[in-house]
């Protein structure tokens, strides 16, 4: 609840779970339960019709779909840039985050979840948090939680290693740490930030 769902957590989940049906719910704020999907791509459904579209990357809901209480969001226009970032493709579309996320490093932008992402695909780690966290010099730092497997060896060269072939030199992380759990809100939801 509350968090993307990648492939390889389905992976894991399915594993865990073999005779569940697994379904990836995706609900906004502004307009309550939207989008379902089996995995990580979602579309627009039939349902739905041409009231959800992407603009510049971004989830765009039409006015009608928004709440009607007061001191809800309302669009200036007919369509509410919702802040979700989505990656399109032909089979449909991958939320990759919220605006406002990106980590800006040594003038890099990056994105935390594409992050967390490769991190938890792999097979020594169990889940991970990659946040920014202040830097005189370089604006942020890349930074990441690890929860690793107990069965597995895992240590921060092997992990920097096997993102090199992945990532750009900015968008791998320099201070990792290895924790048994990750930190979550009250409501569940794994924080974002290292000031949250």
């Amino acid at each position: 609840g509350g968090e993307t769902l990648d492939t390889a957590l389905q992976v894991r989940m399915q594993r865990l779970f073999p005779k569940a049906k697994l379904l990836n719910i995706h609900a906004s704020t502004e307009a309550g339960t939207l989008l379902e999907a089996r995995g990580e791509i979602f579309r627009t459904t039939p349902s739905l019709g041409d009231k959800a579209r992407v603009i510049d990357g971004e989830l765009h809901l039409h006015r009608s779909l928004l709440g009607r209480l007061s001191g809800d969001p309302q669009p200036e226009g007919d369509w509410y840039p919702t802040g979700d970032l989505v990656c399109e493709s032909e089979q449909g579309f991958r939320f990759e985050g919220r605006k406002g996320w990106e980590i800006n490093t040594g003038g890099h932008k990056v994105n935390p979840i594409e992050v967390e992402r490769l991190v938890r695909a792999l097979p020594e780690v169990k889940d991970c948090r990659v946040f920014g966290r202040d830097s005189s010099v370089l604006g942020q730092i890349l930074c990441c939680q690890v929860v690793s497997l107990h069965e597995s060896e895992c240590s921060e060269k092997c992990l920097r290693e096997r993102l090199a072939a992945e990532l750009p030199p900015q968008a791998i992380p320099r201070v990792w740490e290895f924790v048994d759990s990750l930190d979550v809100t009250e409501s569940g939801k794994r924080l974002i930030s290292s000031d949250d």
